[in-house]
């Protein structure tokens, strides 16, 4: 699918008490989404609504990968992908509220070997800019689609990017910038940015089946495939 999509867990069934009309509702829910699969051409999806803290409809749609008959299920897990983002600035938040951090600290404070093309750059860059998108240039995406390099690799190569505009001057959308705040933020908790949302955010939001990185799901069976079309034709994009 183009839109990844973040799915936890859910509640079977439905709560006592709830209307009748609101069950109508939520059928007219279900034969909208039904429909909309079709429509939009997705393979699968998964929708969760939660009203008042409590779960009034969960339901699973479409398949896992085209051409195969496996189900899409209330547990099927989809890529998170950028929404990591904000797990990364709940986590930042939560590290300013206990006074380790603040958004206003420098990047090289906390990360000495962090470097950019420009000097001014690299010794006024902010957390904030960081996660504002306005460094300067966009996501430098060939340092990690489809690549197997480490963070710290990847961070080393952005002093040789030039930029593209004046610094915070525009918005430019960055993955590896956001990344260089989580790994920030996870040398200030002392345990890396992995375990810091972990133990900060999905530990205690009950999201037990949410995993941060791709090889905790080699013994997991029930995990959407990503599609794409290609050339016209909506296919599975093998995942990396």
């Amino acid at each position: 699918m183009r839109a990844a999509i973040l799915v936890s867990l859910f509640a079977a069934g439905f709560p006592a008490g709830l209307s009748a009309q609101a069950l109508d509702r939520l059928e007219d829910l279900d034969r909208y989404v039904t429909r909309a699969v079709k429509d939009w051409e997705a393979p699968g999806l998964a929708i969760g609504v939660v009203k008042d803290d409590r779960v009034v409809f969960a339901e699973g749609y479409g398949v896992l990968r085209l051409g195969e008959q496996w189900p899409v299920t209330t547990k099927t897990l989809f890529a998170n992908a950028s929404t990591t983002k904000a797990f990364t600035a709940l986590a930042i938040a939560m590290l300013e509220a206990d006074g380790a951090l603040d958004w206003d600290d420098r990047v090289v404070d906390h990360l000495p070997g962090f470097r950019l093309a420009d000097p001014y750059v690299t010794q006024e860059i902010r957390l904030r800019d960081l996660m504002s998108h306005r460094v300067g240039f966009g996501d430098p995406q060939y340092l990690w689609y489809g690549k197997d390099l480490p963070l710290d690799s990847m961070l080393a190569r952005l002093r040789h990017l030039e930029p593209r505009s004046s610094f915070r001057s525009r918005y430019a959308y960055n993955n590896v910038a956001v990344a260089a705040a989580g790994e920030l933020a996870g040398r200030v908790a002392g345990r890396g940015w992995d375990a810091l949302v972990r133990e900060r955010i999905l530990e205690p939001l009950g999201m037990r089946s949410t995993v941060t990185q791709g090889r905790y799901l080699r013994k997991r069976d029930d995990i959407a495939v990503p599609h794409d079309f290609v050339e016209g034709t909506l296919v599975p994009i093998e995942v990396w």
